[in-house]
């Protein structure tokens, strides 16, 4: 887990790694809404609960299938929970630490952060291109990435969005010496993938990783090891944040029907104002110029970014706490 890392930016940790049944989480959602009732049962469903420790200090946990487990475990434990998404129903103030990225919920006390942490930082890619390339022959050109993710967040992927993103690929790999690294997700469209695989030239690609083909290997962090540059379809936020953390150029794309989703569109927005991405259009004569001299990277570093803003509040949590256990 990205906090993991983060946390591990200034201190020791020794983790466990808790799971729920899946029958769990539709009754967690309805525990939310009779929160604070019912956290006495955080325990419940819980999978390998004997190497779960008397007295955790820190809960951890992201999505909404784990957000009412992580609340009430730390209410139960006495631990400090950080939730990384939407409080929704559930008060900020019952956690320790609520995370996003949204502007609009700074006003409910969520701690802000420009992206979500992630297992994704340039030594975590660096390392998955080495071993990626282990015992294949040398690269001869230079890499750039394209992720692909699909419909939602008001895109809609078809056919002639794959054509016209394989004619731009190609494009670059021609005119700049290129070779993609290409990923598409689960999420994506048959028929954009199967038009983007038809529309692209083999001398164009280095290697690709096709969800709608059934490949369900883990590449994203080697692609983005191996590129110089990366271009995201901009209706996935993981992707970007990922693309964001690994320290090189980033360029989104749109799809060709889009209905402005708000709380996405401010985010790109202010990506964008900050120049942690370039927004380009697939229709643009000046994509390939535009792509390939975008030089603009997300440098802040986001681990030390975490802990300095979760520091005092674990520090206030534990003075709080020890001075709860002397009065008993």
């Amino acid at each position: 887990m990205g906090m993991l890392g983060s946390l591990r930016y200034e201190y020791s940790l020794r983790v466990t790694e808790v799971r729920y049944r899946a029958w769990t989480r539709p009754l967690g959602r309805l525990l939310q809404r009779c929160w604070p009732l019912g956290f006495s049962f955080a325990c419940c469903g819980m999978a390998g609960r004997d190497k779960f420790g008397e007295s955790p200090d820190i809960i951890i946990g992201s999505g909404g299938g784990v957000q009412w487990a992580v609340a009430a475990l730390g209410k139960k434990k006495s631990a400090f929970s950080i939730f990384i998404g939407s409080p929704r129903s559930i008060p900020v103030s019952d956690y320790g630490m609520v995370i996003h990225y949204d502007p609009s919920l700074e006003s409910s006390g969520v701690v802000l952060l420009p992206a979500l942490p992630g297992p994704i930082n340039h030594e975590t890619t660096a390392l998955a291109a080495k071993n990626f390339i282990e015992g294949r022959a040398p690269l001869n050109h230079k890499i750039a990435c394209c992720m692909i993710g699909g419909n939602g967040a008001g895109y809609e992927w078809s056919e002639k969005d794959g054509n016209l993103l394989g004619d731009r690929l190609n494009e670059v790999a021609a005119q700049k010496g290129l070779r993609w690294v290409i990923t598409t997700s689960r999420r994506t469209p048959r028929e954009m993938e199967s038009a983007l695989r038809n529309r692209l030239s083999k001398s164009s690609i280095y290697d690709a990783c096709w969800a709608g083909e059934g490949d369900a290997r883990r590449v994203v962090a080697a692609y983005l090891g191996l590129a110089e540059r990366v271009l995201v379809s901009e209706d996935s936020m993981s992707m970007m944040h990922e693309a964001m953390a690994s320290g090189i150029p980033v360029s989104v794309f749109s799809s060709n029907q889009h209905r402005i989703d708000p709380k996405h569109e401010n985010f790109i927005l202010k990506a964008e104002y900050e120049k942690w991405i370039q927004r380009l259009r697939l229709d643009n004569a000046n994509f390939v110029d535009s792509f390939c001299s975008h030089s603009s990277v997300f440098d802040l570093p986001l681990d030390a970014m975490v802990c300095s803003k979760i520091t005092p509040l674990l520090q206030q949590f534990f003075v709080a706490r020890a001075d709860k256990v002397k009065k008993f």
